[in-house]
């Protein structure tokens, strides 16, 4: 299973178990664990997300660097065609 589908799922049956809490007083006894598992979830969440988007970065950084430096050969290449 993907992880991006985990994490929706994951972050759609807690805001579920979270609007149930207004309406159900039987979950009222897990009020604080749903909570903190919400919380627990937010925060683990956005540490992932933010480790993704920086992996992605210094990806396509690295890619940058790479293609930088074979147009400067290909351009050293022309000019010594040119001579």
């Amino acid at each position: 299973m993907n992880k991006k589908v985990l994490w929706n799922i994951v972050s759609s049956v807690l805001i579920i178990a979270m609007f149930l809490l207004q309406y159900s007083p039987q979950l009222e006894e897990f009020k604080y664990w749903i909570c903190f598992a919400i919380v627990v979830a937010s925060c683990g969440m956005i540490v992932y997300n933010t480790f993704a988007i920086s992996y992605k970065y210094s990806q396509a950084n690295k890619q940058i660097e790479r293609s930088s430096k074979r147009i400067a050969e290909l351009e050293g290449q022309l000019t010594n065609k040119q001579e």
